[in-house]
């Protein structure tokens, strides 16, 4: 179905941290939603997956590789629950750099991670979803998630 793409994690490649933060910044520009993503580098990229500024990448952070470049086209982050002792698992973002859209990769690369997660003995997972990008739930129920429950963001401006 994906000529050409090697579905892998960033613990296997982690050559590619450059790429993971490149292609999070500019899936992070595209998500329909009313929050600003500022761009990170790879330390913040790292905290927002609640990893330590250095060390290993797990094996829950999932990647598409393109084989002809070598480089990633999309990915999805699995990182464990606080207190789950890893039977549970959130996907902090799944994305596919805007050149790969429209090609069924965003599914792939989200199931990879489900399978992963089996694999590895995860009893659940979970997934947010902003709810203007209709694509990617259009993919999260294509995999079976269910709403559980909505969360509405507030605001106040402080000046």
């Amino acid at each position: 179905l994906h000529d050409g793409i090697e579905f892998t994690s960033m613990a296997e490649r982690p050559d590619l941290a450059p790429d993971l933060v490149a292609a999070w910044n500019e899936v992070a520009q595209d998500i329909p939603s009313p929050i600003a993503w500022a761009t990170l580098d790879t330390t913040q990229v790292r905290a927002h997956l609640e990893l330590p500024a250095d060390g290993q990448w797990p094996a829950g952070v999932r990647i598409a590789v393109d084989t002809a470049t070598d480089t990633i086209a999309a990915f999805s982050a699995l990182i464990p629950m606080p207190g789950s002792s890893g039977a549970a698992y959130a996907n902090r973002m799944t994305g596919v750099l805007r050149a790969r859209r429209g090609s069924g990769l965003a599914y792939a690369v989200k199931l990879d991670g489900v399978r992963w997660a089996a694999r590895a003995g995860v009893r659940e997972l979970l997934t947010t979803n902003d709810t203007d990008n209709a694509a990617m739930r259009a993919v999260n129920e294509r995999l079976g998630f269910e709403t559980i429950f909505v969360i509405t963001v507030y605001e106040i401006g402080l000046r």
